[in-house]
């Protein structure tokens, strides 16, 4: 019969690249090899540009970490330290290394990882893309990250630290003046490092995304990022964990009186909301706001306007209640003059709350009585001195 023909290409809204006669099948199977190897060889192309692209941000990325670090180190680590030496330091060298923990080792790692991917950069800038590779110089970084496991340890301490010393006139008058000089708080440098393993996992995949899997740089770029993402999560759960740390710091700055040893790297924020305080003999409620951390029960005033600072609140103490002290928590019954109400017993008095509603009231029963038994576990667990150490930071309020 007549040659088939194929219109390729594209002419009045059909796909047409021209007229070609087909003498044969051969013919038709050599064209479509031709059309997939120039399609293959333009996605080549473009993932080429898109994997440079990704590498670009992660140098450039890097520098603005690298230069965040090195202010945080050379405007605040350094000159603490050399006041340490003088004749009124500020605060001690212990406090110095317990708030900024692995900070210099971050930085000079960083320092290196930024070094030897410009230089990379450099070497490759003129090569094809089939001969561009980071991904060794990535599986070298995880090495270098295990000091970011440190730090993360340290960095509920961190923050209880530079709590404890901008409570003191003259730290926190210096500090003001450092964090006016940059605009930016010690406290967003000092989280940079936290910030820095999640943009790290990102950018691998990104990369990957980007990488065929018959280039040379794909095997050491899926280890980098098995390697970076198991981290990441890892340091993801004690991230969580600062979050929740971050409420007793603002807790603590809202407090009237100031509580001392307050803020504690072990201590969590639970829950807080309004109830109604019900005294002896009582059948209505004074209005209340309980604060739940997971070893202790702050029984404040409703919150209201600082004085000097109207968009925050300010929390003046009732009771503050150790939790080791109380020894339950029941939900009672609704009765015709009091309902949604619970009761903590301790040993010199039971302290009767009124909830909202239902669903509230067991909401506090359960956070309370499960922080108290796991307060009399860890407890149980302590030495004897420790045990009283423990019970000697908290102070006990008289009803007011």
């Amino acid at each position: 019969g007549d040659a088939n023909k194929v219109t390729l290409g594209r002419y009045k809204g059909e796909l047409i690249l021209g007229q070609y006669e087909l003498p044969s099948h051969r013919s038709k199977i050599v064209l479509i090899q031709s059309c997939v190897r120039s399609w293959l060889v333009r996605r080549r192309l473009r993932q080429g540009r898109f994997w440079c692209k990704v590498v670009d941000e992660l140098i450039d990325s890097e520098a603005y970490y690298v230069q965040s670090l090195e202010r945080c180190h050379t405007l605040f680590f350094e000159p603490l330290m050399e006041s340490t030496h003088s004749s009124k330091p500020m605060c001690s060298a212990e406090e110095v290394k317990t708030v900024f923990s692995e900070i210099q080792v971050i930085m000079l790692y960083s320092q290196t990882l930024l070094g030897d991917l410009m230089q990379r950069r450099a070497l490759q800038e003129k090569k094809p893309f089939e001969e561009k590779t980071i991904g060794d110089i990535l599986l070298m970084m995880i090495s270098f990250l295990r000091s970011y496991t440190a730090y993360y340890n340290n960095y509920n301490s961190s923050l209880a630290m530079l709590s404890k010393c901008t409570d003191r006139k003259g730290f926190n008058t210096w500090l003001s003046k450092e964090e006016n000089k940059i605009n930016e708080p010690l406290s967003s440098l000092l989280i940079k490092p936290i910030q820095r393993v999640p943009k790290y996992v990102l950018l691998l995949r990104e990369l990957l995304s980007h990488t065929p899997v018959c280039h040379p740089d794909r095997a050491p770029l899926e280890q980098a990022f098995r390697d970076m993402n198991t981290m990441a999560q890892e340091l993801n759960e004690r991230m969580r964990d600062s979050e929740v740390f971050m409420e007793v710091l603002r807790i603590n700055c809202q407090l009237s009186p100031r509580l001392p040893e307050f803020v504690q790297p072990h201590r969590r924020f639970v829950k807080e909301g309004p109830v109604d305080f019900v005294p002896n003999n009582k059948t209505s409620g004074r209005s209340r706001w309980l604060i739940l951390c997971n070893d202790i029960l702050l029984i404040t005033r409703p919150p209201v306007p600082q004085m000097f600072h109207k968009n925050e609140l300010s929390y003046r103490i009732d009771i503050l209640l150790n939790l080791e002290r109380a020894s339950a928590v029941v939900a009672l019954a609704d009765s015709d003059y009091i309902r949604f109400a619970f009761i903590i017993d301790t040993p010199k008095k039971s302290l009767m709350f009124l909830a909202s509603s239902e669903e509230e009231k067991l909401a506090w029963v359960d956070a309370i009585a499960s922080n108290l038994q796991r307060t009399k576990e860890n407890l149980g667990s302590f030495s004897v001195r420790e045990r009283k150490r423990h019970i000697r930071n908290i102070m006990d309020f008289q009803w007011k």
